[in-house]
């Protein structure tokens, strides 16, 4: 979608100031049909009934309203899986912490408030034994100094 250049509408441009002939106006409504247009050939025909909205970010909401699971049993099944997550030594350092994002994604767009603390516990619990002097050197670490941007970089 974003390759496409229909991800712009999605994210809610608002329609420009002016008379439907107006360049900037007629962009918006063209860049509109054509993110819906596509959008629709990618849900199925039991989906269309979704998209008939006024704009894509109200389509996009949407489908993200009906689609998205969320309920507390989705949160818990996350939370747990998250909690036993541990690094594969056979991946980078950078394959682990993209594994804990990607969950820690998916946990946030439950609705269910993760704080940095939360990320950095997995982080570090996950990491094989060898890794024990980065605990070493982060038990040395002032705690506000503790934030996930701190531990990642």
């Amino acid at each position: 979608m974003v390759k496409n250049g229909i991800w712009v509408p999605i994210e809610g441009e608002t329609r420009p100031v002016g008379g439907p002939l107006a360049k900037a106006v007629k962009g918006w409504i063209e860049r509109e049909a054509n993110a819906k247009a596509e959008l629709k050939l990618y849900v199925g025909l039991d989906q269309l009934a979704h998209c008939c909205l006024p704009t894509m970010k109200e389509i996009w909401a949407n489908l993200e309203r009906v689609h998205q699971a969320k309920g507390f049993l989705t949160q818990l099944s996350l939370l747990c899986h998250f909690h036993c997550m541990h690094m594969d030594q056979s991946k980078p350092m950078l394959a682990w912490i993209g594994a804990v994002w990607n969950t820690t994604y998916h946990i946030l767009a439950t609705g269910y408030i993760l704080h940095d603390t939360h990320v950095i516990l997995v982080l570090m619990q996950g990491l094989p034994s060898s890794y024990k002097h980065v605990a070493i050197a982060l038990d040395a670490t002032p705690v506000a100094n503790l934030t996930l941007d701190f531990m990642i970089d």
